[in-house]
């Protein structure tokens, strides 16, 4: 067996992981909100930080800089604003710097950054890019003008990943488990068969085998001629 037989075992273990994470934010939807909250906007930091060095040594052209910068100075004070004042920006749900319009203008501004530098061939796009970027400005400019999205919300879409995720990783388990009872059952079946072969081998009697590995000469019995008295 490899270690990777038991891999239905770590996905058991996502599975309940999952579970459980489903249920503390069922329980508790207010304070998990809070942490999401939290959350973006360290998810926002770490990823405008991640770019700023690959940005600087990219391109030296001034106007693609001065978008780049621009994208990431906005982002900074978002991601900031998230993570260090969580409760002003919860409470804050009708201003400029409620978590439905901070995460609307991350996204707004990194989907027209995105396609104001390909148009100017400063960097190129594929399929994905474009797909993932045209999400971006959608969603950015309805959270914009909205305003209606809230940490409870992507609380509950977190909790319908989890139950799927859960569920998925579950099925993962069992359909895991059974085929490895399945080669355990077959690999202790090919076990008994090569023991039995085995013990088949050495049991065989060696006094036979060495009648036929040096057969023993059969001697003529020797004629007794009768004596005759001659006196």
């Amino acid at each position: 067996m490899k270690l990777k037989d038991y891999n239905w075992a770590l996905e058991g273990l996502a599975a309940l992981i999952l579970f459980v994470a489903f249920i503390l934010m069922w329980i508790r939807m207010d304070e998990v909100s809070d942490i999401v909250v939290k959350l973006t906007g360290l998810g926002i930091l770490f990823f405008t930080f991640v770019r700023i060095v690959p940005i600087i040594k990219s391109r030296n052209d001034k106007d693609y800089v001065l978008v780049m910068f621009t994208e990431m100075l906005v982002s900074l004070i978002a991601g900031v604003l998230m993570l260090f004042l969580t409760d002003n920006v919860v409470s804050a749900s009708n201003n400029l710097y409620s978590f439905s319009r901070l995460s609307g203008i991350v996204l707004f501004l990194r989907g027209v950054s995105h396609f104001w530098t390909t148009s100017k061939r400063y960097e190129l796009h594929d399929i994905v890019s474009f797909i993932v970027h045209v999400v971006f400005l959608s969603f950015g400019f309805l959270f914009l003008w909205n305003n209606n999205l809230q940490g409870k919300s992507i609380v509950i879409v977190v909790m319908i990943l989890s139950i799927f995720l859960s569920g998925y990783f579950g099925y993962r388990t069992f359909k895991g488990y059974n085929t490895y009872r399945i080669q355990k059952m077959n690999a202790l079946k090919v076990n008994d068969y090569l023991v039995k072969k085995e013990d088949k081998t050495i049991n065989v009697d060696p006094t036979h085998i060495e009648g036929k590995i040096n057969p023993k000469k059969i001697e003529e019995p020797k004629e007794e001629r009768p004596k005759v008295d001659v006196n």
